[in-house]
């Protein structure tokens, strides 16, 4: 029974990390983000951009891209403003390197699998 459990966690951690691989490479997937466009909500709207929007007008300027008043692009700017970086900004993603976490449990069930 336990054999099953493991390999029912295994298959878990593995479908989890498919669907984080599943979104779009150019998005992020952070709190405070609704967009994905890596500005922290509260910092677009300071700076007259739209939260929900990753292209705040529409425009083909993607916001994070946008120019600020100061001639820095909002993506500099935030990061100027904010000694926090955004949240799973280079983090390497929300499974670890490569899904090690399923990988892990798929190697203690061979071992467990080997005792019996």
């Amino acid at each position: 029974m336990m054999k099953i459990s493991l390999l029912l966690a295994a298959l878990a951690v593995a479908a989890a990390c498919q669907s984080v691989d599943s979104v779009p490479p150019e998005s992020w997937i952070s709190d405070g983000d609704s967009d994905g466009d890596g500005l922290k909500d509260e910092f677009e709207v300071r700076h007259g951009l739209n939260p929900q929007k990753a292209e705040s007008f529409a425009d083909g300027i993607p916001d994070e891209d946008r120019v600020a008043s100061n001639g820095q692009t909002m993506w500099d700017l935030q990061i100027a403003e904010s000694a926090t970086p955004v949240a799973g900004a280079g983090s390497g993603g929300a499974c670890g390197a490569l899904g090690l976490e399923a990988i892990a449990l798929v190697a203690l069930l061979g071992v467990l699998r080997r005792r019996n």
